[in-house]
């Protein structure tokens, strides 16, 4: 299965929190790949904003002290609501943002529970 987002593609609303494995039960294992940097302000196709690709995780003082000591690369943490990111508690939100030929593959049970940002 096959799906692609793009800027002004229909799909800007980005994605409520889910696992792909819940959406089709031959799923188990998942890969992103951007094609564009975010604001790419060289490439008309690339300049916009959001598109972030977010982990979801519960938040405990062990998984907040993991994230701050090992980060991912290039990985900004923070502690929200896990539907898009919007202040709260109770989520530590890993957010990988769009850059040109980054893949990010991971399990896709409810291990690793994502969202996509609205572009």
């Amino acid at each position: 299965m096959v799906s692609r987002w793009a800027h002004g593609g229909g799909c800007a609303d980005g994605t409520p929190v889910h696992g792909d494995e819940a959406a089709c039960e031959g799923f188990h294992y998942s890969t992103i790949v951007h094609l564009s940097t975010q604001g790419d302000a060289t490439d008309a196709a690339a300049d916009f904003s959001g598109g972030d690709f977010v982990f979801s995780d519960v938040a405990t003082p062990a998984s907040v002290a993991a994230a701050a000591t090992h980060p991912l690369a290039d990985a900004r943490s923070e502690i929200g609501d896990g539907a898009r990111g919007k202040s709260s508690s109770g989520r530590l939100l890993t957010r990988l943002t769009p850059q040109r030929g980054r893949a990010t593959i991971f399990t896709s049970g409810w291990e690793n529970l994502h969202f996509v940002d609205e572009i």
